[in-house]
């Protein structure tokens, strides 16, 4: 289906799914690890460590009960590349889902920001994983930085494999806000039929054309070979969202990068951005964006070129009037209406529960 719609009223979950909104650095998030800040490592591409979390359910309902359940892990690795370890942790139980969804989170943030998108998901009988980027969060790495694009995508294939080759058989999606947009976007184009649906959040799909000159590209090109990881320019978390205590949260937050965005980040970020321009009518996988209107940080006019050019015949795009960049964390009307709609969506095409 093909369709624009507006936003409806807020949609609420079931009584027997209701959960807390806990969302904010202060939430208590499955992570591994001993809480500490992990510290910038050498220049270049090192060996590195991503901090990993999974939210599984705990309902009754599914349409396939798996053979061996999550235990507690404790510094369970898998290999994410050459010499790139992904360490994992999730929780003990006996536990019935019915499919996978990956959390793919933004520039400078972390999955603890989404505390509040996993329980949603869990609670429909969905489990919902994800990792600290590369630089990111509790992950290793230099803060803010990547050589390419495609580092982001191999890790996040490699993990959803992983997760995949555990629970065989269940339909897997992602969620990407932002960065992780882009990244998904890139994921869905390497692997056109990997995933049942991609939800996109205010992604970043196109360039500031009145930032991203031909002229200014090509200086900044230069300024990345010559200093790579100087910051070139700095997201307002005033763009971020109108919810003043969440900008507060993301102020006092000793996880999220509060540091500029680097030259060679940015490079990286702008051939990816191109690249999507000569390969947008090639997707044809369901999805479905989420922005606001009022969105400064990335175009809402990259999710409408999307959504026209892309050959998917299960596509939607659903813009927020006088919302910003994060819907996730914006006024509280905005981001349970975000949250629903992405949850709603994804249980849509999952195949329904047997009890």
């Amino acid at each position: 289906m093909s369709s624009k719609v507006q936003p409806s009223e807020a949609t609420s979950l079931a009584p027997t799914a209701k959960v807390k909104s806990t969302v904010g650095p202060d939430t208590k998030f499955l992570v591994n690890g001993k809480g500490k800040t992990a510290p910038l490592l050498p220049l270049g591409r090192p060996t590195r460590l991503l901090t990993s979390v999974c939210r599984e359910c705990h309902t009754n309902v599914a349409e396939k009960k798996q053979s061996k359940p999550y235990k507690e892990m404790t510094a369970t690795k898998f290999q994410s590349g050459p010499n790139v370890k992904l360490k994992l942790r999730a929780i003990s139980s006996e536990i019935i889902i019915r499919g996978l969804v990956f959390i793919c989170h933004g520039f400078g943030e972390h999955l603890q920001w989404y505390e509040d998108l996993a329980l949603r998901l869990t609670a429909t009988g969905l489990l919902a994983f994800g990792h600290d980027h590369v630089g990111h969060g509790r992950s290793e790495g230099v803060r803010g930085y990547i050589e390419t694009v495609d580092d982001y995508v191999d890790d996040v294939l490699h993990h959803c494999d992983d997760m995949r080759l555990q629970y065989p058989g269940l339909p897997c999606f992602i969620v990407g806000h932002s960065m992780g947009g882009m990244i998904a976007i890139k994921c869905g184009m390497a692997r056109p039929e990997y995933f049942a649906g991609v939800v996109l959040m205010g992604p970043l799909i196109k360039a500031n054309s009145a930032e991203a000159t031909a002229p200014k590209i090509f200086l900044a090109r230069m300024v990345a070979r010559i200093l790579p990881y100087i910051a070139v320019a700095k997201l307002k978390l005033d763009h971020v969202t109108r919810d003043e205590e969440m900008k507060t949260r993301m102020k006092k937050d000793p996880l999220r990068y509060q540091g500029g965005i680097r030259a060679r980040w940015a490079i990286a970020g702008i051939d990816t951005l191109l690249y999507f321009e000569h390969h947008m009518p090639e997707v044809e996988w369901p999805f479905l964006i989420l922005h606001g209107e009022k969105d400064l940080l990335c175009s809402p006019e990259g999710s409408h070129m999307l959504h026209n050019q892309a050959k998917s015949t299960d596509k939607t795009i659903k813009m927020f009037p006088s919302a910003y960049h994060h819907l996730y964390l914006e006024l509280p009307e905005v981001r349970h209406e975000a949250l629903q709609d992405t949850v709603d969506w994804i249980t849509a095409r999952v195949s329904p529960s047997k009890k």
